[in-house]
């Protein structure tokens, strides 16, 4: 008897929620308009494009980096430096051959340096030749000329300069390596 003149708990609470939206003059909320069933159908949400991947350079194409100012002033520096008389030996590998060493560094443009080399004391006499092509990049000389070839690597030590390298030379004997060790 007294379940049937009470309303229940659960009834009281669907009556409640039911007329919560009528008891206020609020405009509807956007969740609150009617819904066609075709939006309601899920829709997937946009995938974010992948980033784009860096470019990889072509083989033997490395990205270009240009020096920065102290770069540039310090080649210029070791530049300078070379321009002079660089004085040392030259010696044949397994021949027992070697003698006097000279290179003259007469001037330096960029990359190219000019000089002559001169080398005594040679099986075939004393010999001089004008540097045909010499490169320098900061740290290392190649330096070509008609018969022979070497690549000097510049190094400080006790606050002198040195160049030193593999040296090749080419003869109708014959092919020979040794190395050029020089000062200024």
């Amino acid at each position: 008897m007294f379940a049937a003149s009470r309303p229940s708990i659960l009834t009281a609470a669907l009556v409640a929620t039911a007329l919560a939206g009528c008891a206020t003059n609020q405009e509807p909320t956007a969740s609150a308009k009617p819904v066609s069933a075709a939006s309601q159908a899920t829709k997937p949400e946009p995938r974010p494009e992948p980033a784009p991947k860096p470019a990889t350079p072509a083989i033997g194409m490395e990205a270009y980096t240009p020096p920065t100012q102290a770069e540039m002033l310090a080649k210029a520096a070791s530049q300078s430096k070379l321009v002079g008389t660089w004085e040392g030996k030259w010696e044949i590998d397994n021949l027992g051959y070697e003698g006097k060493a000279v290179l003259k560094i007469e001037r330096v443009e960029g990359n190219e340096v000019f000089g002559v080399a001169i080398m005594s004391d040679t099986p075939y006499g004393d010999m001089t030749e004008t540097f045909v092509k010499a490169t320098f990049d900061g740290t290392k000389m190649l330096v070509k000329h008609k018969s022979a070839d070497y690549a000097l690597t510049l190094t400080e030590r006790d606050s002198k300069l040195r160049f030193s390298g593999p040296l090749h030379y080419t003869s109708e004997s014959g092919n020979y390596t040794g190395r050029l060790k020089l000062n200024k």
